[in-house]
């Protein structure tokens, strides 16, 4: 999914990854959103599974991208595909096909530094997580790309605050992690990860979480926020109006 196709076809991607995962950690409240003329009013559950991701199939009409089998995606790139849907969908992230945007065979220079920044945050952030705590930091950085309070590319948003005292979003950015040698296997299998999410592979693991943080400290910011999951050892956070904005992605709006 790289910036240069990312711009058209955000609330697409987000649609078919995301969208009937939006609110997997929500409550059981009622919500009321409107689709052109129609208002509905539905449980968030029900919202969740039906009206976003019918939305979401709609948009993913606009062009002719073949739905990939996410079984098939993980296992040709080495994992255990089958068990990671299966924890996938246990999770609360319907069905396992995903759009996927061919990668060129020698993709532009902004798209490797990209796909590169992607890889760099899934190994740094996650390389001793489960696969879907990989996939999951993952998420957050395209949720904060795809969110006009953050850095609108993958780079912008993994390097953000570099420079500046104590701002840097993701540590290993400013505390010279970088400068160690690398474990081959666990930067091999980020890249690849990193490589399928660029293209598309986008399942909705965190609810729309822009934050977390491991799960021995406990930062003042997290009681602000709506927690959304606990993948291996990090705990996700949203912001209290994501929903209403991943809505308004794909054409859909909080009814007055």
């Amino acid at each position: 999914m790289g910036r240069q196709g990312r711009g058209s076809l955000k609330g697409r991607k987000r649609g078919m990854g995301l969208a009937a995962g939006a609110v997997a950690a929500a409550a059981a409240s009622t919500s009321f959103f409107s689709m052109g003329s129609a208002t509905v009013s539905h449980s968030v559950p029900e919202w969740q599974t039906f009206l976003f991701h019918d939305a979401a199939l709609e948009l993913s009409a606009f062009d002719e991208s073949p739905l990939t089998s996410a079984i098939d995606l993980l296992t040709e790139a080495g994992f255990d595909g089958g068990s990671i849907a299966s924890e996938l969908v246990a999770r609360g992230v319907p069905g396992v096909s995903f759009v996927m945007d061919e990668m060129p065979a020698e993709p532009s220079e902004k798209q490797a530094a990209e796909r590169f920044c992607l890889a760099q945050a899934i190994y740094y952030e996650a390389r001793n997580q489960p696969v879907t705590g990989r996939l999951a930091v993952a998420d957050v950085v395209l949720n904060r790309a795809d969110d006009h309070r953050f850095p609108s590319t993958i780079c912008g948003v993994v390097f953000q605050g570099v420079g500046k005292d104590y701002a840097c979003q993701f540590s290993f950015a400013c505390d010279g992690s970088m400068d160690k040698p690398r474990e081959a296997k666990a930067w091999e299998q980020a890249e690849k990860l990193a490589d399928l999410v660029y293209r598309g592979f986008r399942p909705a693991v965190t609810g729309f979480a822009t934050f977390y943080h491991a799960d021995y400290v406990d930062p003042s910011w997290s009681r602000r926020y709506d927690e959304t999951q606990v993948i291996g050892d990090h705990i996700f956070y949203r912001l209290p109006d994501s929903i209403e904005l991943a809505a308004a992605d794909l054409g859909m709006a909080a009814a007055s």
